[in-house]
């Protein structure tokens, strides 16, 4: 074995349908849409279950969307990635995991207004990040020959026999027996199932994105005032900023995650979100037309009473590193009466970021999807009945989350000044209740 083998023990290797018992059920052909996290975890469960997939993904080369930021993974998504991973990337994905500690709330000032429950009771399992980039390439291995990139989605039609073609912009097509939509926010594929609810509700809000790269000088500033994983910052005027530290390991997590030797990894930095309303970055633009300059300026001038540390963090982040987006969300729908074609993730239920709900959800999607898809090779169900199973059990689970994220953005944003300031004191109070209870009740175990 090669010392690149020891060091990455799954690169290369191919992994082999599962071998067992005769199927009683026929294993149904599974073509998904979008090589993103849920499908490949989605890919990942169906190929260890010796079901057969394929992967058809837009993006010309694996890891080709270079997004560089950590994902949080909260113990139900490490049990999806458990339960779908083949046994010999569970090391490697353990090895690539760092704490993801709780966050907290806090005032423009940086003083603390809640503390997470789970920071002050103890009363939690461990959670974890994993770099996004690392993640993709753990998901993607294995599955080289089931994964086929530079395929553009165009159309996909029913056939009398119940199978579905699927038809791709290079006029090239295939048929399966189900199609799953992993294609996010914008997908096409939810676009043709379910035409009435394929646009995403505009919340009003929009988020100013930039990253400050981590020196030891910043890193020190940011160690000073109490940034360990994700911060909120909640001012009293109408903006709202998250902190999130991004650290990613060298040596040998990254060994899977670079796609060669001198291979360009996300450096260190700490990713910032800044919301507020549409209207407030209104002179700087939108879209392809915004203007970086005018979107820093603009930063500057809502973080003007801020913690200096805040401020540094806007003058450190060069204008290259700054991005503006619209918060869309999902409107939650009923069920749309089964077919061969389902969705998964971000192409159902994409969400606003407040409550880090998305790559949960989509993990949870993944697995219960495998598990009724399974279901079908092993003779329990049919194909159109084990997607009713899932869709009926993903939906509610799905829009709940939906709903909460909106929520919790519209009662962290709307309100005036006077509203906002109380806001700020009742979220002292309910820390202050917290912390006395913590110290009457005694904490959990945390579960090994």
């Amino acid at each position: 074995m090669s010392p690149q083998e020891q060091r990455c023990p799954f690169r290369g290797n191919s992994i082999q349908e599962a071998s067992g018992p005769t199927r009683q059920g026929k294993p149904p052909r599974v073509v998904i849409v979008g090589a993103g996290i849920g499908g490949l975890t989605l890919a990942q469960g169906l190929r260890k279950a010796g079901v057969s997939v394929a992967v058809y993904e837009q993006d010309t080369a694996s890891g080709l969307r270079h997004q560089g930021y950590r994902v949080p993974l909260h113990p139900p998504s490490l049990h999806a990635l458990e339960q779908t991973l083949p046994a010999d990337h569970l090391g490697w994905l353990r090895a690539s995991l760092q704490e993801w500690k709780p966050s907290r709330t806090v005032s423009e000032r940086l003083e603390t207004l809640l503390l997470s429950t789970a920071a002050i009771s103890g009363k939690r399992e461990s959670s974890y990040s994993i770099d996004r980039l690392t993640l993709h390439r753990l998901l993607s291995a294995g599955l080289e020959d089931a994964v086929h990139h530079g395929k553009v989605f165009e159309r996909y039609e029913e056939r009398d026999t119940g199978e579905v073609r699927v038809h791709f912009a290079d006029g090239s097509s295939v048929v399966a027996d189900v199609l799953v939509g992993a294609d996010g926010t914008t997908s096409r594929v939810r676009r043709q199932l379910l035409p009435q609810h394929a646009e995403q509700l505009d919340t009003g809000y929009r988020e100013l994105t930039g990253r400050m790269l981590l020196t030891p000088d910043t890193r020190r500033e940011i160690e000073a005032v109490g940034l360990e994983s994700q911060v909120l910052v909640l001012d009293k005027a109408s903006a709202m900023l998250v902190l999130s530290r991004q650290e990613f390991r060298a040596g040998a997590a990254h060994a899977c995650a670079a796609p060669g030797p001198g291979a360009d990894l996300p450096p260190d930095h700490v990713a910032w979100g800044l919301i507020a309303p549409t209207a407030h970055f209104a002179r700087a633009g939108d879209g392809e037309r915004v203007d970086v300059g005018v979107l820093k300026q603009i930063a500057f001038e809502t973080a003007r009473t801020w913690h200096p540390a805040l401020r540094r963090m806007i003058e450190r982040t060069p204008p290259s590193h700054l991005g503006l987006n619209p918060l869309r969300t999902a409107v939650p729908h009923a069920h749309w009466g089964t077919r061969p074609v389902t969705l998964l993730g971000d192409a159902v239920h994409g969400m606003v970021p407040p409550r880090e709900h998305g790559a949960t959800i989509t993990l949870r999607d993944a697995l219960l999807l495998a598990q009724r898809l399974i279901g079908v090779s092993e003779g329990e169900k049919s194909v159109i009945a084990a997607l009713q199973a899932y869709e009926t059990e993903m939906l509610p689970y799905a829009f709940k989350a939906v709903s909460e994220s909106h929520a919790t953005l519209k009662q962290m944003m709307e309100g005036s000044r006077f509203a906002r300031g109380a806001v700020h004191q009742a979220l002292k109070a309910m820390n202050g209740l917290l912390g006395a209870a913590s110290r009457v009740l005694p904490a959990s175990a945390p579960r090994n």
